[in-house]
């Protein structure tokens, strides 16, 4: 009988040698999670504005996204498209993922991230299409530069009055009572004094329930003082 011997240096290398972590592939999911946007090895972050889901007519997302945690920020407006839309086109994709604007998005339902492979099957399929939704935005965008009323709606209280672009987005959406509500109940620890004078001045008078959470809100964070 022949035995083969290693020697001790061999031997080193095969016990200390770690296994290749195997890539990680979400390309046949619907959707991801901030999780695992977060372990996705692409370096784009589409996403999709689902803010029609809320109830109401879909409108443009307004992010709020710092960069590199410096103290200046960029505005992020996801049009009311239903074409995917590259974040990083405008702001890293790390930034992206740990900004509070971007997650209470998430969160709320008015944008979901898409996978890669997703996205661009989007933008492949329906070429026609694609080219037809990417004029109006561009004939849009043409239009808001020649007149100020076509600019998004309250986009000059999100950065003139420091109003979170979030608070901004919902107010502006045709939705019904309840489903305001709703998605202000899901950023409600994160409103501030500016964000709930917003909400007060741009909520209908019918909406009676959302002006009583706002002023329930109000009442326990001057108790609070």
């Amino acid at each position: 009988m022949v035995a083969t011997k290693l020697s001790s240096k061999k031997l080193k290398t095969t016990i200390t040698k770690k296994q290749a972590t195997p890539a990680v592939d979400f390309s046949n999911k619907e959707q991801l999670t901030i999780s695992e946007a977060l372990r996705d090895p692409d370096n784009v972050l589409y996403v999709l504005n689902t803010s029609n889901l809320a109830g109401g007519k879909r409108s443009d997302v307004l992010l709020d996204i710092r960069v590199n945690n410096a103290a200046d920020s960029t505005l992020v407006a996801v049009p009311d498209s239903w074409l995917p839309f590259d974040v990083t086109a405008l702001v890293a994709k790390s930034d992206a993922l740990s900004s509070v604007s971007f997650r209470q998005a998430i969160q709320s339902g008015i944008l979901v991230i898409l996978p890669t492979a997703k996205a661009k099957a989007i933008l492949t399929n329906d070429l026609e299409g694609v080219t037809g939704e990417r004029r109006r935005l561009n004939m849009r965008g043409k239009d808001a530069d020649e007149s100020s009323d076509e600019q998004t709606p309250g986009i000059e209280d999100a950065i003139e009055n420091k109003v979170d672009p979030q608070v901004v987005t919902i107010m502006n959406q045709t939705m019904g009572p309840k489903d305001r509500l709703a998605v202000i109940r899901n950023i409600a620890e994160s409103l501030g004094e500016l964000d709930m004078k917003y909400i007060i001045s741009k909520a209908d008078k019918t909406e009676t329930r959302l002006l009583q959470f706002i002023e329930n809100i109000r009442d326990k964070q001057r108790r609070g003082r």
